[in-house]
């Protein structure tokens, strides 16, 4: 999967996170960490958490037919050099507080500056 964020503006990435070919519920996530190679680690304890923030899971979507949580990105306004970056995801909840590797470098980010 590649996605391209564009440094200055306001595009959205909206992610499905599944498992075993089922949506996952977002509800119980607390913390996610975005990290785009060894350049830029996003996180979002940091950058904001929730409606208007660079990683907000309050997102609805569809998923082969049937609603879904959605978690958006939003990362036009972080510092981020451009470039393209393999990308981990790390998602935190209470059955998780160091973390559950969500994808590791599965995703590609494409940062363009505007």
């Amino acid at each position: 999967m590649i996605e391209t964020v564009y440094l200055g503006r306001d595009n959205a990435i909206d992610l499905v996170l599944i498992a075993d070919d089922a949506p996952v519920s977002l509800a119980a996530l607390s913390r996610a960490v975005l990290q785009l190679g060894r350049t830029a680690t996003i996180d979002s304890g940091v950058v904001g958490w929730g409606s208007g923030q660079p990683f907000d899971p309050t997102i609805s979507g569809t998923y082969r037919g049937a609603p879904v949580e959605v978690l958006r990105l939003t990362l036009g306004a972080e510092s981020i050099p451009p470039g393209r970056y393999g990308a981990r995801l790390v998602v935190y909840d209470a059955g998780h507080a160091d973390g559950l590797v969500w994808s590791d470098d599965q995703m590609v980010f494409h940062v363009k500056a505007a």
